[in-house]
Order: C-alpha cells, then structure tokens, then sequence
C-alpha cells in the first residue's frame, strides 16, 4: 500500500507539473481576422494571418508580422494628386512638416472605385488583462490588383476656370510604405480595442486609416510636372471578429 501511494503521488506531481507548464503564458501567438470598415462612400473589407512574439514578465506585450488581403470600395470619389514631391514640393522626410501646396493638387472622378491589397504587415498588442487590448496594425509592403476604371480628371490650375477631361486610371500595382504622403500604392492601417470572449474567439472594432491609389493610364497632371498619380485617404470605423489558432 505504501508503494502504491508513492507511486500514486508521484504521478499526481508529475501530472501537476505538466498542468503548470500548460499555464504558463505562450511565447508567441498567432491569430486570423475579418474586418469591415464603413465610412462615407467607402467600404473596406480585409481578413490576414497574423503572428507575434510575446514580451515582459507577464507576456502581455505581443509584437509581430502577417500578411493582410484588403478589399477597397468607394464610389464618387475625387483622388487627388499623390507624389509628396508635388503636393508638399518636396519628398522625404521634410514632407511630412509641410502644408499641401493648392496650386499643384489636381483631381480624378470615378463613378467607382475598386482596389485588392496583399500587403505583408507590421503588428502590436498590449492585453490590460485577460479579456481586454489594445493595438495598432499596418501594411508595409505588398500589390495591389483590380479592374481599370474610366474616370474624369480636373485641372484646378486652369486660370479660366477648372478644365476637365475624360481618363482612366488602375490600381496602383506595388505599395511601399514610407512616411506619409511618400507612400506608394493602397495600405491599411487601423487602431482597435480589442475583448476576448474566450480561449479562441474575440471582438475587436476601431478606425482604419487608408491610402488608396489610382494611377492613370496616362500622364493627365502637367503642372508644375507631369503626373499620373492620384489617391484618397480615407477614415473608417471597423469592427471584426478574430480567431485565436494558439
């Protein structure tokens, strides 16, 4: 009887031990997504496979990678002109300081829209507790693909008055994150709070931030050079489900 209640008891510690370890926090995490955002004309539909690495003592920091497939949709939109270098005068990081100059900013209509984005994004996470975080997602590389769709551009430097002409324009096929109005091509971003409903599955709803790119199929813009580049960036509010794999 008493080997047997050794025996007994070291499999209990043994099996406590396994129980324990099962406990402990994950190093790293990965999770997929839906998300929908709306907003005036616009309506964003994306899903991605993200991964992260878990830091701090607790292991609520999680920071990582993921690749992200984003539908834009917009209708009576006016893109405006996009290369930093013609709306602020300057590219690079000075960009970002500086106002929009009105003279160099024309514009295309479309009637619609339409932009698919497989960008390769960045990710951050922070859990307040066990059912409640916070974080913020964004697109760093990737193509972008969709339909060629006819549009109207408008010349805002005529001095008789606005001018207009018939184009097209596509989906600007590479994106590139860079600072501000240097980025090229279609990128997501979004801010979210986040509540787990349990081990696997959460809600979580926020603002998407976006830049969408058109480019035409020829150089419309000529003043103060010529240009077939022109975007919206758009704000929306979005809302989503998540599933936890591990």
């Amino acid at each position: 009887m008493k080997r047997l209640f050794i025996c007994l008891l070291v499999t209990l510690m043994a099996q406590g031990s396994v129980w324990a370890q099962d406990e402990e926090p994950r190093p790293h995490s990965n999770w997929v997504d839906l998300m929908i955002g709306v907003g005036n004309g616009q309506t964003n539909v994306s899903t991605s496979y993200q991964h992260a690495w878990k830091f701090g003592a607790r292991k609520r920091l999680l920071m990582g990678v993921g690749m992200r497939l984003s539908g834009f949709f917009a209708s009576d939109k006016y893109f405006v002109t996009a290369p930093a270098k013609i709306v602020k005068g300057e590219g690079g990081p000075g960009a970002l300081f500086k106002k929009p100059i009105e003279e160099n900013m024309d514009s295309v209509h479309f009637n619609t829209a339409n932009t698919y984005a497989l960008n390769f994004m960045l990710n951050i996470r922070y859990s307040f507790t066990d059912r409640f975080s916070a974080g913020f997602n964004i697109d760093l590389i990737g193509v972008s693909f969709g339909k060629q769709q006819s549009g109207t551009y408008i010349n805002g430097n005529d001095p008789s008055g606005n001018t207009s002409q018939p184009t097209a324009g596509a989906p600007t096929g590479f994106n590139l994150l860079l600072i501000a109005d240097n980025d090229l091509g279609s990128l997501n971003s979004e801010f979210f709070v986040g509540y787990r409903i349990n081990e696997r599955w959460s809600v979580k709803a926020g603002v998407q931030h976006i830049f969408m790119e058109f480019t035409t199929t020829t150089k419309v813009q000529q003043f103060p050079e010529s240009n077939d580049r022109f975007r919206i960036t758009p704000t929306t509010a979005c809302a989503g489900v998540v599933y936890t794999i591990h």
